[in-house]
């Protein structure tokens, strides 16, 4: 089975977003983002990579679901605080 496109999961990944309550931009930008009311990051969803603020993730969007991606995010602003 072929794997999703890039723009196939950025798609599906910001729509699970604002399904979760997440302001979205225009989802045809060349790199469109994601934010929630209240917390201080954005995410950013580069071609082929997606970005907390300005750090790369290192994830691959396509082998995501939006419950996994939150957790990753999550542990990265963890970390983050220390």
């Amino acid at each position: 089975m072929a794997k999703e496109t890039y723009t196939a999961a950025k798609k599906r990944l910001l729509a699970g977003l604002v399904a979760k309550g997440y302001r979205t931009s225009d989802h045809n930008l060349k790199v469109p983002w994601a934010e929630k009311a209240g917390y201080d990051y954005r995410l950013w969803f580069r071609p082929q990579a997606i970005y907390l603020n300005a750090h790369s993730m290192f994830l691959d969007m396509r082998e995501l679901s939006v419950d996994d991606l939150l957790l990753h995010v999550q542990r990265t602003l963890d970390i983050r605080r220390g």
